[in-house]
């Protein structure tokens, strides 16, 4: 088998996204993907701040096109609406329309349950281990893009 740490990183995302959609289909949400949860779960802890489209682009890195469409379908569905920033009217901020608090109350407890479910046969220590070296990787990934720019 590959040992790889990309391959095996790209497994486990695998593994995590099923495992996501087989909870979520429990819960009765309709088109909602694994992204828009993701962006509301943002959006909902840095509430108290403007945040922009160019964020969400950085935070996922996902390009300018994908977060557009993405950000669109989303106010389609009544998740996030996009309203005027005080500093700059031509600048348009998200915000979570009622529909995204909603999303977020029930994907929370899909969220604890992945966590959980993913992380069960490690130890409290090896998930700190664990999640440091994902944050080292993606630092220095995130800096070797910054630095390509």
């Amino acid at each position: 088998m590959n040992t790889d740490i990309c391959f095996c990183v790209k497994k486990l995302d695998n593994h995590i996204g099923r495992k996501f959609y087989s909870l979520y289909s429990r819960k009765a949400l309709d088109e909602c993907t694994m992204a828009n949860v993701w962006i509301v779960d943002y959006l909902y802890d840095h509430r108290d701040r403007d945040v922009f489209q160019k964020e969400i682009e950085d935070k996922f890195f996902v390009n300018r096109a994908t977060v557009s469409k993405m950000l669109k379908l989303m106010e389609n569905k009544k998740l996030i609406c996009r309203g005027p920033a005080a500093s700059d009217s031509r600048k348009k901020k998200l915000k979570l329309d009622q529909r995204g608090y909603e999303l977020l109350r029930l994907c929370q407890s899909i969220r604890s349950e992945m966590e959980e479910q993913v992380t069960a046969s490690l130890t409290t220590e090896e998930k700190a281990l664990f999640r440091s070296l994902c944050l080292k990787m993606i630092n220095h990934m995130e800096g070797e893009m910054e630095s390509d720019d």
